[in-house]
């Protein structure tokens, strides 16, 4: 739901404004973050290219994040592993195009992070210095 609850509440605000705006894309990403290239996501089952490419791009970086955060009911997945997953659903849950971008800048998202791990462990900056291409 709450992909309909937050993109309703954006769309309410969005209409105020009277023109495009930031929220905008906020609205287009809150209601289709979840949708899946092949169709098959969700709520409104859009498919490839009637899903906002914001939508797109901001889908697959939810699904990095929620592969490599951990949960209550899982560890947090390696990078490396994040990359398999999100390369394999390449043309099924997520546009081709995204995928090739991501593929070509995964080590960004890997640094990102590394950064997000450093607030949480700061002794861990070792590790963040010492990694190439930073």
């Amino acid at each position: 739901m709450h992909t309909t609850l937050g993109g309703e509440a954006l769309k309410v605000v969005d209409q105020e404004i009277k023109r495009e705006s930031f929220l905008t894309i906020g609205k287009e990403v809150a209601f289709s973050h979840h949708e899946r290239w092949d169709g098959t996501g969700y709520p409104a089952g859009k498919k490839g290219e009637q899903i906002p490419l914001s939508a797109r791009i901001v889908g697959l970086a939810d699904v990095y994040d929620a592969l490599t955060s951990k949960r209550t009911y899982k560890e947090a997945f390696p990078h490396e592993q994040a990359v398999k997953i999100i390369t394999s659903e390449r043309g099924t849950h997520f546009d081709p195009d995204i995928v090739d971008i991501f593929g070509q800048n995964h080590e960004t998202f890997r640094r990102i992070r590394m950064l997000e791990s450093f607030q949480e462990h700061p002794e861990s900056i070792d590790d963040i210095l010492t990694t190439s291409d930073i």
